[in-house]
C-alpha cells in the first residue's frame, strides 16, 4: 500500500489541508473541495492520479487548529466508513503519522 505523507503544520486553515491532499493525490485542477468532492475522488475512483490503496499519515497532526482538526477527523471517518477493504485494511486511510 503506497503510503502518503502530509504536513499538518502548514495547515491554517480546512483549505490549506485540501491543497495539500489535492496534490498529493495528483487530482485535475477542476477538483472540488469539499466532502462530497473527496467521496467522488476517492472512494469512486477514476479521478486523480493516484489511485486506492493508500494510507494518508499527517505528520505534525496536533499543530492543526481545533477546526482543521474536526474536519480532517470528519474526512478520515468518512473514508475508512465508505472504501473498500483490501488484506483487511481500508484501501482508503488517513492517520496521524507515528513516530
Amino acid at each position: 500500500m503506497k503510503v502518503i505523507t502530509l504536513d499538518a503544520r502548514r495547515w491554517t486553515d480546512i483549505a490549506a489541508f485540501y491543497a495539500d491532499l489535492l496534490a498529493a493525490l495528483e487530482a485535475p485542477e477542476w477538483h472540488g473541495t469539499g466532502l462530497d468532492a473527496l467521496f467522488d475522488s476517492m472512494i469512486g475512483g477514476d479521478i486523480n492520479g493516484l489511485e486506492p490503496p493508500y494510507r494518508i499519515e499527517i505528520d505534525g497532526a496536533s499543530s492543526m487548529p481545533r477546526e482543521v482538526e474536526a474536519h480532517v477527523a470528519l474526512v478520515a471517518w468518512i473514508m475508512a466508513s465508505h472504501t473498500a477493504w483490501e488484506a483487511g485494511q481500508p484501501a482508503v486511510s488517513i492517520v496521524p503519522k507515528r513516530r
